[in-house]
């Protein structure tokens, strides 16, 4: 009964991280499939967009209505994302499990300083776009292609690479910069998610039904939570966590 009932507590887990930093949960989710529950990478990481794809939607319904999200950026992004999310989900197959934990690994340490340095004083306190206007829409589709294609050959969402360029370069607030996020993030893991369902018949749906229900549900708890505490004392613990698991792993797997 309790191995029944593990995907569905560490997909809670994962939509419950989601919900209270608006990212992060492909970062602890695939790990737990990988680790824990003894996933394939390629399952994990086709079982994380998934859930990933059906977390955002949950929480854009909650976030919407704030009104915070800057749709022409949004949109840009996602367009080009789109259609990159698909290639890096076919370049996946294409990776051993071994390689696919190293580029997982690094990633998850990009994120976790990322994610510190978002919890700075400095980091937040931009005056004015770092570039000119008029190439606003070259970085914003770079910005979609990189982002769309790592989504699709890891598993995450891309919030690790939008998140920074909204902040830093096209000078959104943090509120602003997070519902963006999670609407590109959306899009990229919906097209993901599908390519990976196209291309990977070996999807466990015992587990991935148990853990998507789960993470539909963390992701609500967590927004709901998010409103009522401390939010650069949980970036900061999590920036800790997806830090020590990403070294760990690359540790782990470059001696093996």
């Amino acid at each position: 009964m309790i191995t029944t009932i593990l995907p569905l507590i560490y997909g809670s887990v994962s939509g419950f991280v989601l919900g209270l930093i608006g990212a992060g949960s492909g970062l602890v989710g695939i790990p737990m499939l990988v680790y824990i529950l003894k996933v394939p990478i390629h399952d994990a990481i086709s079982i994380s967009l998934i859930a990933t794809a059906v977390m955002t939607y949950c929480y854009l319904i909650k976030s919407l209505k704030h009104k915070l999200v800057r749709w022409d950026y949004a949109l840009n992004i996602s367009l080009v994302g789109i259609i990159f999310a698909p290639i890096g989900a076919r370049v996946a197959f294409f990776f051993s499990q071994r390689d696919l934990k190293i580029v997982f690994s690094i990633l998850m340490l990009l994120a976790s300083h990322l994610i510190w340095r978002r919890t700075r004083a400095d980091f937040l306190e931009i005056v004015g776009s770092r570039i000119p206007k008029e190439y606003n829409i070259v970085c914003l589709s770079l910005t979609g292609a990189i982002a769309g294609f790592l989504s699709g050959i890891s598993g995450i969402g891309g919030s690790i690479i939008v998140m920074p360029i909204l902040l830093l370069v096209m000078n959104l607030n943090m509120r602003r910069a997070a519902a963006t996020t999670i609407f590109t993030g959306a899009s990229f893991t919906t097209f993901g998610a599908i390519s990976h369902i196209t291309l990977n018949k070996n999807i466990d749906w015992s587990i991935a039904s148990l853990y998507i229900a789960g993470g539909a549900i963390g992701v609500i708890l967590g927004f709901i939570l998010a409103l009522k505490v401390d939010e650069k004392k949980l970036k900061r613990k999590f920036a800790i966590l997806s830090g020590t698991i990403g070294a760990i792993t690359l540790i782990t797997n470059l001696f093996s």
